[in-house]
């Protein structure tokens, strides 16, 4: 019967069998919340290092893996978050999860602009304490154009400019000829 399953003792328990005692939901209890907080965690130790470009938003992938806690309840380690995760159906377990998450990232970034209150498929908003002011900060970034202003000083007393030797002329020899080859 498929509504049946096997007990600890090895007897036959009906699905909707009010004598047994249901199992804890280990993913609403401990792993989700687990999950969220390191999600939550890891992106505010970036946020400095973030550059933010108006209209374009970023992918990450974070891998976890599950361990038994101390407590005898799942532990929930990071293994790596990956700024530009793998999006190609590669395995028959991947291959519906990509295609999901295109569809509710599509209905995040497109249909929530005109509707707020659209549904966004799978993705939801973790809702968090924590609140921090970016400070964005100018001449840091990867590319931006760094300029000395200053002006000239002179020299103090006593000390001596050295004066550039002149280069002989067997030495403007050889480097004409280094140069040539």
């Amino acid at each position: 019967d498929p509504d049946e399953f096997t007990g600890l003792q090895g007897e036959r328990v009906a699905d909707d069998d009010e004598t047994v005692e249901p199992c804890e939901n280990l993913w609403d209890s401990t792993i989700r919340k687990q999950m969220e907080d390191v999600v939550v965690w890891s992106l505010m130790s970036v946020t400095e290092g973030i550059n933010q470009r108006k209209g374009s938003v970023e992918l990450f992938g974070y891998d976890f893996m599950i361990a038994d806690g101390a407590d005898g309840k799942p532990e929930t380690w990071l293994i790596e978050v990956n700024s530009s995760p793998a999006c190609d159906y590669s395995t028959p377990v991947t291959c519906p999860l990509v295609k999901q998450m295109m569809e509710d990232t599509a209905k995040v970034m497109v249909d929530q602009k005109d509707d707020p209150n659209c549904s966004t498929g799978e993705w939801e908003l973790i809702k968090h304490d924590f609140t921090r002011v970016v400070p964005q900060r100018t001449g840091f970034s990867c590319n931006a154009q760094l300029e000395v202003l200053g002006k000239k000083v002179k020299m103090p007393k006593g000390m001596k400019k050295e004066k550039k030797k002149k280069k002989s002329k067997k030495t403007k020899e050889e480097n004409s000829d280094a140069d040539a080859e």
